[in-house]
């Protein structure tokens, strides 16, 4: 059985139906058609998880290579 593979732009909605309809615990993660990474079904299940029990709150996100940084809307003096 050969992996599904998904570029890194694929809709979360996609990827919850594939793994559904498809059965899949994972699949592979695709960039200019060289592995970038793997998305696995127990990780999208625990983050939409998360979200759910943050319904209503607010949740600040910003990328990990800017963690040394305030996120945006917030200025550095508040971290």
């Amino acid at each position: 059985k050969n992996p599904i593979q998904i570029v890194g732009q694929t809709p979360l909605d996609r990827v919850i139906e594939m793994f559904r309809a498809l059965g899949l615990r994972y699949m592979l993660v695709t960039r200019h058609g060289e592995l970038s990474g793997i998305i696995k079904k127990k990780d999208v299940l625990a983050a939409i998880k998360l979200f759910s029990s943050h319904r209503g709150k607010a949740i600040d996100y910003w990328p990990l290579e800017q963690e040394d940084k305030a996120p945006p809307g917030h200025r550095d003096e508040d971290f």
